[in-house]
C-alpha cells in the first residue's frame, strides 16, 4: 500500500517496519539523514495506524472506540 503512495519498495518496506516496531531500520528516501516529511499526507495517515496498531494492539482499540465494551 505504500508504494501505491509514492514511495519506493526499499523506503515503503522500511517505513511500515519502523512505525509498527520501532526498530529504526529507515531506508532510502526515509533514512537515517532524513526523516518522514517526504511521505504525503495519505502514506503518513497509514503509517500512523500502523504506529497505533503495532504498539496499542487491537484490544486496545476495540475499547477505545466501542464503549458497549467498558460499560459497568
Amino acid at each position: 500500500v505504500m508504494t501505491l503512495t509514492g514511495l519506493d519498495a526499499i523506503s515503503a518496506l522500511s517505513s511500515v517496519a519502523t512505525t509498527m516496531d520501532g526498530v529504526g531500520t529507515e531506508l532510502n528516501v526515509v533514512g537515517p539523514a532524513s526523516n518522514f516529511s517526504s511521505v504525503n499526507v495519505p502514506g503518513k495517515i497509514i503509517l500512523s495506524f500502523l504506529m497505533w496498531f503495532g504498539r496499542l494492539e487491537l484490544i486496545t482499540g476495540l475499547v477505545l472506540f466501542f464503549p458497549s465494551t467498558y460499560k459497568v
